[in-house]
């Protein structure tokens, strides 16, 4: 593929990205005293290959989404800083503000199990409403509400509590998200099977 197409971004892209897939293959999913060291030699080594295929590219990543979504991950598993991280997703939302798995990434890279703290998540969803006042914001948050909905239900169920509002997450803006997702894509039928999902209106005390 790269031989035919030389000049493409995409198949270099793809192959830093699987190269991303490698190290956390040899890393495997549980805490890090689970990891053997020749796992961690091998995560390692994977990451700063993948990581340098993205460096060769930097001139030209904003041709394409993915450069940010593959080096948010390298991000993650190479442990920047906050402020090095910061600075590759403001980046990242500039180039396209509206690409979730960013804010997925993110998301991720604020669970207690790896860099932010109990709650951070939330905290971070809770700010792009305002952040994007034309309305995308809140359509980012009704899919963030969205995409963590099971996991935050599962660990709500050992307290009792309920998504809204004991998750931290607000009504309003959620709903208005899946009204603009409705109002921008009214024949899809996933957007129109997952709304139901969400409460009518919030329940005595929800906001």
């Amino acid at each position: 593929w790269q031989a035919a197409f030389p000049d493409s971004i995409t198949p270099r892209l793809l192959h830093a990205g699987a190269m991303v897939d490698y190290a956390w293959d040899a890393r495997g999913v549980g805490v890090a005293s689970t990891v053997t060291e020749e796992g961690w030699e091998l995560f390692r080594a994977r990451l700063a290959e993948a990581r340098m295929e993205l460096a060769a590219l930097s001139s030209r990543r904003t041709e394409c989404p993915h450069w940010f979504a593959v080096m948010l991950t390298v991000a993650l598993g190479q442990q920047w800083d906050r402020e090095e991280y910061e600075a590759l997703f403001e980046e990242a939302i500039r180039t396209e503000p509206e690409y979730m798995v960013y804010y997925e990434r993110k998301i991720y890279y604020l669970q207690p199990k790896w860099y932010g703290k109990e709650g951070e998540w939330v905290e971070f969803a809770n700010t792009l409403p305002d952040r994007f006042p034309d309305g995308t914001g809140t359509e980012i948050y009704a899919r963030i509400a969205w995409n963590n909905l099971k996991a935050s239900n599962a660990r709500l169920r050992e307290t009792g509590g309920r998504y809204f509002p004991d998750a931290g997450m607000k009504w309003e803006p959620m709903k208005t998200g899946f009204e603009r997702m409705l109002a921008r894509f009214p024949v899809s039928n996933r957007i129109r099977n997952v709304s139901p999902i969400f409460p009518a209106k919030p329940g005595a005390g929800e906001t």
